[in-house]
């Protein structure tokens, strides 16, 4: 009987929060155009043309020879980790260079192949989930801060920082991890290249829907909470939620911190780039690592900034300032919250919604 009082009031307390969410969207039909059409956008002009080539590239190098050898240069920083994976090192610079989605591709392909456990993959989460340089350093650098070079350091200064950060990560928390590892039969033939390029276009397809989704969602969810606040709330909520809006916010922050605010967003990445790379992981691969990371993760990103800023001076520009033009109707507000509702249901654990009770 307690149980079930658990699981009814769990229930309610989503019900809720979907109607009053679902309610937001009707009364602020302009706010959520807005949101709508600007994801949109990104998905469609950043988003999708700079992940899918990836995915399909990653997926076909996976199922090759060329996953061995490809990222060998981090093959000495991970055995530090004592993570003795080859595939597991191309994965690794996929993160480095490519950006948190293909990365959690690569990991999952690494778990499914026994090259690495379950206790190296959430370790490697703390050096191998990021944005990518494309991003951190046309969108945020040139598009945002107006200055490549403060793109650049921005990027070099989170890229340095998570190399530092897993070391540590390793040392304090993972000190006593067992490492063992089922190598793969060395008679295994890799599939035929035709085969692999229509599987890794399905995956490519199905992980950018995905990406998709919960952009649109979070984007709306954020536009709709800041809404009515001032440019430090704005930030705050946006950080917390979704790294592209967050990095928009503290490119308007006046004062000679938004560079460091945008490091913010981009260290915490957020809610959405999290549940993201949930969804490409494992159901038992924890995130909690990474959260915990990012406590060393952040001041240590600051600091390797500053340092480069010091010892190579360079002058930030003025931010560049999207301007945003949309034309929706009403009713497509209404099934953009009929979409998120959907997206709510279908994110949600499947458990709140079923009676245990025996």
């Amino acid at each position: 009987m307690i149980t079930d009082k658990k699981y009814f009031i769990k229930n309610t307390v989503v019900a809720i929060i979907i109607l009053a969410f679902c309610l937001a969207c009707f009364l602020n039909p302009e706010t959520v155009q807005m949101a709508f059409f600007y994801a949109m956008e990104s998905c469609y002009y950043k988003v999708i043309p700079s992940i899918f080539p990836f995915l399909v590239v990653c997926g076909v190098i996976f199922n090759s020879p060329l996953s061995k050898v490809l990222g060998l240069v981090f093959y000495p920083f991970l055995r530090l980790l004592k993570i003795d994976s080859k595939p597991a090192c191309t994965a690794v610079l996929f993160g480095f260079i490519a950006g948190f989605a293909v990365f959690c591709t690569s990991i999952t392909k690494c778990l499914n192949d026994k090259n690495i456990t379950k206790t190296d993959a959430e370790i490697l989460l703390c050096v191998g989930l990021n944005t990518g340089p494309a991003f951190i350093i046309t969108s945020v650098g040139y598009s945002l801060l107006g200055n490549t070079q403060i793109g650049l350091f921005i990027f070099l200064a989170l890229s340095i920082s998570s190399l530092i950060t897993v070391l540590l990560i390793k040392g304090i928390f993972y000190k006593t991890s067992k490492h063992t590892y089922t190598k793969k039969a060395p008679s295994q033939d890799y599939p035929p290249i035709t085969q692999s390029i229509v599987f890794s276009v399905k995956n490519a397809l199905t992980t950018c829907v995905n990406m998709c989704g919960f952009i649109i969602i979070f984007n709306t969810i954020c536009f709709l909470i800041t809404d009515f606040g001032g440019d430090y709330f704005k930030y705050t909520v946006s950080v917390l939620l979704e790294v592209t809006s967050g990095c928009i916010n503290a490119s308007s922050l006046d004062g000679p911190f938004r560079s460091y605010a945008v490091i913010v967003a981009l260290s915490l990445l957020g809610l959405s780039i999290l549940l993201q790379s949930k969804s490409m992981l494992p159901k038992d691969v924890s995130l909690k690592p990474f959260l915990l990371s990012r406590v060393i993760h952040l001041p240590c990103a600051c600091l390797v900034f500053y340092l480069l800023c010091r010892f190579f001076p360079i002058a930030q520009q003025t931010s560049t300032v999207f301007v945003r033009t949309f034309r929706f109707g009403v009713s497509g507000s209404i099934a953009v919250a009929l979409m998120v509702a959907a997206m709510l249901f279908e994110c949600t654990p499947k458990k709140l919604f079923t009676n245990r009770l025996k």
